[in-house]
């Protein structure tokens, strides 16, 4: 026990010294690889998702000190999938927007998507701030 109180000492003495390293267990490092993994696998997917310019960060001041981010999909280039991610648009009506689009030679400014069967104006004040051309 006299050995134990000496270490004791010499720890209180030195309050900045190192404590002891351990070992990471098994399952630590696991929990680290998986953990990296993810993040790794998240990151990729972000990059693939928005690199085609299809869903963009835009970013909005909504007061002096906060910065909110929103998103918005350009509806000249989203997929249907990407149009669906549109308060109330469906896959029928991402098809009719995908459609319009095609024959039309694409959307000039938002509000043309209103030209578009099944977006009524009630419609387009729900979605307008999340898409562009």
């Amino acid at each position: 026990m006299p050995d134990k109180d000496k270490r004791e000492e010499e720890r209180d003495a030195a309050p900045d010294a190192p404590k002891t390293k351990r070992r990471l267990t098994p399952a630590e490092i696991m929990a680290f690889a998986l953990a990296a993994v993810f993040i790794a696998a998240a990151v990729f997917l972000a990059v693939r998702r928005f690199s085609s310019g299809d869903l963009v960060f835009k970013p909005t001041s909504s007061t002096a000190k906060t910065v909110e981010t929103e998103w918005v999909v350009n509806i000249n280039t989203a997929s249907a999938e990407e149009l669906m991610m549109l308060d109330g648009i469906g896959e029928a009506l991402a098809e009719r927007i995908i459609d319009y689009r095609d024959e039309h030679g694409g959307f000039e400014s938002v509000w043309d998507v209103v030209n578009v069967s099944g977006i009524s104006r009630n419609m387009f004040n729900k979605i307008y701030e999340h898409i562009t051309v």
